[in-house]
């Protein structure tokens, strides 16, 4: 049994017995006639593996038997010599082992089929908004037709929290994944650094991350951040075409995807080789927050106690630099530190950079189990603008990251080998410049 089948067979077996519908993604206009790159929703890669747009998934349960069916783009010669092969009806019954498939052509009668004798529809409310209203005009069909078929569905359940905790607990395949995702994206940090140079232009880097992910068969698993400078205050900069000066920090945060897996990595080199004295200050605290942080990544703890851990940190080493007053208590309980430090230090990460999985079930921390991905990114970021407070500090942004896997033996660090300590940071910048 493929592992498709494998996580199918364990969804249906959570949810119970009825039919299960998923969405996948369709193209996305970016102008005019032009769309975006085409991605599939993560939910239908990791049930079945079908990559084309525009596609269903039906699986649905009676007793101990549990059947498949994909709802596909037909096969379309004047189409597919415009936008490549389409599986069709038939390949997707031989290439992904379905006991049923339809053209989307026929997407009412296929639904129709596919949904009588079920009694509860598994299906998730507004992750496509036009899917809803096909699925509201299915149910009413089938109401104004009761008499010639008594037995469809009455009950709509979420099917979200199942499959998005199945999704939480990677297998040893995806954690394998995750690991060439991170070397990948390890390469091109560190080809980053050793070509960074004072005057060049953000979008260099950029072009040299976006590079390495292509060459080795990954893309970006998000919108790079290539931040020189003050524009390493802005968390999410997107702009990446500001010259470098030398003495300014270049913050990268980019991460490759390969084969549905992302990395989420940043790391903060020195334009010119060598961290000013303000600016190894700040990196210092950030490190030691980074580590302390990534230590409290083991079974049992959760993203808050990780978080807190960063916290501590963060706000002593502000405390220590003089730009918060008071004691660290004093600090955490007024949340002045938010000035500095205003996003949690850890998210959710496999194939989707912010994936899925609750962090809290009803005010309770989600705990740590075998098998989890987090990032762990604490970092401090120094705009008077937003803090209203001038630092000696004032346009140094640093944030340190790290994609970390929990085992029973402890944290495992698939990033831990991107260079972040301040002397081999220096001493490999001071090689490439020779």
């Amino acid at each position: 049994m493929n592992k498709f089948k494998i996580r199918q067979k364990q969804l249906m077996k959570s949810l119970g017995d009825g039919a299960f519908v998923l969405v996948g993604a369709t193209l996305q206009v970016r102008n005019s006639d032009v769309d975006f790159p085409f991605r599939q929703n993560s939910d239908m890669r990791y049930l079945c593996g079908f990559e084309e747009p525009d596609s269903i998934l039906i699986l649905s349960k009676k007793g101990d038997i549990i059947e498949s069916a994909l709802i596909v783009l037909p096969s379309d010669k004047v189409s597919e010599i415009w936008h490549g092969k389409r599986f069709g009806v038939d390949g997707a019954i031989k290439h992904f082992d379905v006991n049923r498939a339809y053209s989307n052509v026929d997407l009412n009668s296929a639904l129709e089929k596919e949904l009588t004798g079920h009694s509860v529809l598994h299906y998730e409310w507004n992750e496509s908004e036009s899917f809803d209203g096909i699925i509201l005009k299915t149910l009413k069909t089938f109401k104004n037709a009761y008499r010639k078929n008594p037995m469809y569905p009455k009950t709509i359940s979420s099917y979200g929290r199942v499959l998005w905790q199945m999704r939480q607990r990677k297998s040893q395949e995806e954690q394998n994944t995750l690991k060439v995702s991170a070397n990948i994206t390890k390469d091109a940090h560190i080809k980053s650094m050793m070509a960074l140079k004072p005057g060049m232009n953000e979008s260099e880097i950029y072009a040299l991350l976006e590079y390495e992910y292509l060459k080795n068969g990954g893309t970006s698993g998000y919108g790079n951040i290539v931040a020189g400078g003050s524009n390493a205050t802005c968390l999410h900069y997107t702009s990446n075409n500001a010259v470098l000066n030398e003495g300014d920090l270049l913050l990268i945060d980019s991460g490759c995807e390969k084969d549905g897996y992302t990395a989420d990595v940043t790391r903060c080199f020195p334009v010119g080789g060598k961290f000013t004295k303000k600016a190894a200050k700040i990196y210092s605290v950030v490190l030691e927050a980074n580590k302390k942080a990534i230590e409290k990544c083991v079974v049992g703890n959760s993203l808050k106690v990780v978080h807190q851990e960063s916290l501590n940190v963060l706000v002593q080493g502000l405390i220590d630099l003089k730009i918060l007053d008071g004691t660290l208590d004093e600090n955490l309980k007024s949340e002045e530190y938010k000035k500095f430090y205003m996003h949690n230090t850890s998210h959710w990460l496999g194939m989707d950079v912010h994936d899925v999985g609750l962090y809290d079930v009803d005010g309770v921390p989600v705990l740590f189990e075998e098998g989890m991905c987090l990032t762990v990114e604490p970092g401090l970021y120094f705009n008077s603008d937003f803090s209203g407070r001038n630092t000696d500090f004032d346009g140094i942004g640093v944030r340190i990251e790290d994609n970390i896997i929990i085992s029973k033996n402890g944290p495992i660090n698939l990033t831990d080998h991107i260079l972040k300590e301040i002397g081999e940071i220096e001493n490999m910048m001071a090689g490439s410049s020779q």
